[in-house]
Order: structure tokens, then C-alpha cells, then sequence
């Protein structure tokens, strides 16, 4: 507000300034010079590297590398991972329904192939009494290594469990030299029916294999294998090998995942059928074409005409050939 002067007149109004704003312009190479407050560094995610903890090399010259990311451990088997600390529920599983059934007897005696990370051996002590024997075959010594070794905090503790006996070898010169000495094999020693690991391995998925592990069974034992996929000609050949067959699939967590196959082969308490061998091509080939006499001979009673034995042989003829198309393409 304006006073009034001694002699009553107002004095000239002076206006407010309230701000002054200066624009300075300068050269472009000057001002990439001067601070900015909207300048941040740049965000960088933090990425965790998974790193190499150990290497192996098996007697057929497979490598076998332990590698650590974000406190969890795989195993790759020439760069494809085998198996993982974070994928585990399924091998567990597999444990559980071999020892199900044989828990409950006098001194349980279970063999495992395949030490993996310890996870199928912990499950089954788990399932095991205190009075159950325990026998793990891994093939590459290196495996056991690591799972004894506290630094990487896999399998050890189950290891020394005094129910436990460790064997570095071959799992199927274990089961040859043991006639009915297992209620339970667990075999775990690879991707599924064949061998990724060791090449050999795939021998024990074939029928002679099969029968050795049947005749390493005591009555009522059961064969416990483990599939990363669905292999209906692998339960095939545990039938034809005398087991009665059940495939549960596994996710490989407790709450979801890709699934995997477990293959269950129990034997008979008593009595147990013996293996039956699989059906060659040629008798397979001999009942297609009795199968094509037979629907020769229903033609001919069909039309209420006779048909002459050169005609009918020739119709008999025509279907046998296409049976076996069909028979060895797969397909009409």
C-alpha cells in the first residue's frame, strides 16, 4: 500500500517486478558442458552368470560339467543339462512308489543306479526303515565327488547315512552278481531308456538287461525306471520281460512343470509269470495270412456264391499283401 505525500498528493505508482527471467542462448558445444538435473546413470540389471564348478570325463569320452547359477546346481552332459537342484519332485516320486511296497518287510534291501544329486536316495531313505540296506552305483566317480564335497551342499548327508553303501561302477554288473538280492532297483542312470550319459548305459533298457535286473529281484520286487518322456515300447519290453507295468507321469515340481515318465515293474509274490519273448515278424506275418484264408472263405459264404480255390487263393493273396504293406510302413 502507498503513503500519501506531506502535501496530500498520491505518489507516482511504481509497478512490482516479480521475477525476471534471463534467456541466455549458447553454442551447442557449450551446453552439453553444463549439469543437468535430470541426468541419472544408466539402470543396469544385475545378472547372475552361472558358473563352472567342475568337469568330468567319462571312459567314452562324454563330459560331464557341474555348474552353479543363483545357489542352484545342474549337471550337463555335454552341454544338455541331465538334471537340476530346482527339478527334483519326479525323481523323488520315482523313490517313493519302488519303495512303497517293500517298506514295510524285514530289512529291505534296495539298490539305486544313478546318484544323480542324492535327491531319489534321500527320498527313499526317507521311505526305507532304520533296518533297510541301501546300495548306490554310480558309474563316474566324479558324481560322487561332488556330492560329498560340503561346499556344494548336494547329496552328502545322505551318503552317510550308515543304511547306505556306495559303489563306484557299473549298475549291471552289480545286479549280475546279485541273484534275488534287491526287493527294489531304481534305476536313474540316465535321460530315460537309452544312454546319454555313457552310451553303454542303454544296454540295461534292452531285454537281456531287463532280465538280469528280473533275475536280481527277490519274489514280489519291484523295478523302478525313470523317463524324461513317454516310452510305450520300453513298457513294452518290461512286459514281455515278466513284469506287470504301471507309467505314472511326474511333474518335475510339486506344482506343476513338464512331466516324466515313471515306469513301475512289480513282479508276482509267488509264482511269477516268466518272460515271454516278444513275437517275431514272420510268425506275426504267418497269422495275418490265416487271418486272410479265414476272411476268404467268410466272403465266399457273404455273396451265397462259391468262389473257386484259384479265386480265393488269389483274394487271400491280395489281403495278405496288403496287410504286410500296412505292417511295414506303419500305414495304408
Amino acid at each position: 500500500m502507498l503513503s500519501a505525500t506531506s502535501d496530500g498528493s498520491q505518489p507516482d505508482a511504481v509497478p512490482r517486478i516479480r521475477s525476471i527471467r534471463i534467456i541466455c542462448y549458447l553454442p551447442i558445444s557449450a551446453r552439453t558442458h553444463l549439469p543437468s538435473r535430470r541426468r541419472h546413470p544408466p539402470f543396469r540389471r544385475s545378472m547372475k552368470k552361472t558358473v563352472l564348478r567342475a568337469q568330468a570325463t567319462t571312459a567314452d569320452g562324454t563330459i560331464l560339467t557341474l555348474h552353479e547359477h543363483d545357489g542352484a546346481f545342474m549337471i550337463r552332459v555335454d552341454g544338455v543339462e541331465l538334471m537340476s537342484t530346482r527339478q527334483h519332485h519326479s525323481e523323488e516320486r520315482l523313490a517313493e512308489l519302488a519303495c512303497a511296497a517293500v517298506g514295510a518287510r524285514s530289512r529291505p534291501r534296495v539298490l539305486i543306479g544313478g546318484l544323480g544329486m542324492g535327491f531319489t536316495l534321500r527320498a527313499a531313505l526317507r521311505q526305507l526303515p532304520a533296518d533297510a540296506a541301501v546300495t548306490v552305483v554310480e558309474l563316474v566317480p566324479a558324481v560322487i565327488a561332488w556330492n560329498l564335497a560340503p561346499e556344494y551342499g548336494l547329496g552328502g548327508d545322505a551318503l552317510r547315512d550308515p543304511r547306505v553303501e556306495i559303489i563306484a561302477g557299473d549298475v549291471g554288473d552289480v545286479l549280475a552278481r546279485h541273484r534275488r538280492g534287491f526287493d527294489a532297483v531304481i534305476l536313474d542312470v540316465d535321460n530315460g531308456a537309452s544312454g546319454l550319459t555313457v552310451h553303454a548305459n542303454g544296454r540295461l533298457y534292452e531285454s537281456a538287461g531287463l532280465g538280469i535286473a528280473r533275475k536280481a529281484l527277490a519274489a514280489g520286487g519291484c523295478l523302478a525306471v525313470w523317463s524324461a518322456g513317454d516310452d510305450p515300447a520300453f513298457a513294452e519290453r518290461l512286459r514281455c520281460a515278466g513284469f506287470d507295468v504301471h507309467v505314472e507321469r511326474a511333474p518335475t515340481h510339486p506344482g506343476g512343470g513338464s512331466r516324466n515318465a515313471l515306469l513301475i515293474g512289480r513282479l508276482a509274490a509267488a509264482g511269477s509269470r516268466e518272460p515271454t519273448a516278444p513275437r517275431s515278424p514272420a510268425a506275426s506275418l504267418r497269422d495275418r495270412e490265416r487271418t486272410a484264408s479265414s476272411s476268404s472263405r467268410r466272403l465266399s459264404s457273404w455273396t451265397g456264391s462259391p468262389i473257386s480255390s484259384r479265386r480265393r487263393a488269389s483274394i487271400g493273396t491280395g489281403i495278405t499283401e496288403y496287410l504286410h504293406r500296412i505292417t511295414s510302413s506303419g500305414g495304408p
